[in-house]
């Protein structure tokens, strides 16, 4: 599955071979002696969901976006083990390394959750990190445990733990399923027109589709969170119909030595769809600053 002709020109698609067993699908774009910005996708999302930020950025930047394990044109492995955050993050920090270490990382929805995770166990690897619209997976935990609305809002990931009904459903209802996720969910409707959404209703369509196992393998909780180091730009559509506004407050993020935090108003969850000119802003502002 490639997308190449719907980035940005002079985006080049690269495979990359892991040491982790998988390989990972690369749309790079810009020179590469320029510093990097690594962009990592949630679900049900793919690389392309970067396309305005490569576009913006590519011309200063070494800008790198890729399929995370069990999306698009990478890797899926078929066992929900395989999935376990330790090992999506093990892709990642050998990714960077394949790009030559110390780069500036950009994460939203469960991309974000593995970008959390390396700047808590790795610093090294990192220069900046710029979040999306997700806290750490045990700030989330936490949050459903004690917070009835936020346990109402993660409906959904219950639902991921049933096997194999929910990749059946996305089958048969693929592009149904695809207008639901984003354009229903969406504040800023307009990004999310047929043709756009029609790369994410394919992923559905894939039998291999390993998006759903991200769910299954990481229900139980987590280790504790530990401090993070790394300057950290938090970026916060606030009608996010997912993550409550609660995760948008300085307050949740008291592990955090570094951090600013943005909020953007009548933008919803898929921020860097909804908002691009924004949240680019907001990522090369970060970036400079380093």
């Amino acid at each position: 599955m490639s997308h190449l002709d719907r980035f940005p020109h002079g985006t080049i698609q690269r495979d990359v071979a892991l040491p982790t067993g998988v390989r990972l699908r690369t749309y790079r774009r810009g020179p590469t002696d320029a510093p990097t910005i690594l962009f990592l996708h949630g679900f049900p999302e793919l690389a392309l969901s970067w396309r305005a930020q490569l576009e913006a950025l590519g011309d200063d930047f070494h800008t790198v976006a890729v399929d995370m394990r069990g999306f698009g044109g990478s890797s899926k492995p078929r066992h929900r083990r395989a999935y376990r955050l330790d090992l999506l993050r093990a892709d990642i920090e050998s990714l960077i390394d394949e790009l030559g270490g110390n780069v500036h990382l950009v994460g939203h929805d469960w991309g974000a959750i593995v970008a959390w995770d390396l700047a808590m166990h790795d610093r090294e690897r990192l220069r900046t990190l710029t979040i999306l619209n997700c806290p750490p997976l045990g700030v989330v935990q936490r949050e459903v445990l004690r917070n009835r609305s936020q346990l109402r809002m993660s409906w959904y990931t219950l639902f991921y733990q049933l096997p194999r009904l929910p990749e059946w459903l996305m089958r048969r209802r693929a592009r149904e399923l695809a207008v639901q996720a984003f354009r229903e969910s969406a504040s800023r409707k307009e990004p999310f027109t047929d043709a756009a959404l029609e790369p994410y209703a394919a992923q559905f369509r894939d039998r291999e589709f390993g998006g759903p196992n991200y769910y299954r393998a990481n229900l139980i909780p987590q280790r504790p969170l530990k401090r993070v180091a790394v300057p950290t730009r938090i970026v916060w559509g606030m009608n996010d119909p997912f993550l409550g506004p609660w995760f948008a407050e300085r307050g949740a993020y008291p592990f955090v030595e570094n951090l600013e935090l943005h909020r953007v108003e009548r933008c919803g969850h898929w921020i860097q769809q909804e908002a691009p000119e924004e949240v680019t802003a907001h990522i090369r502002a970060h970036v400079e600053s380093r």
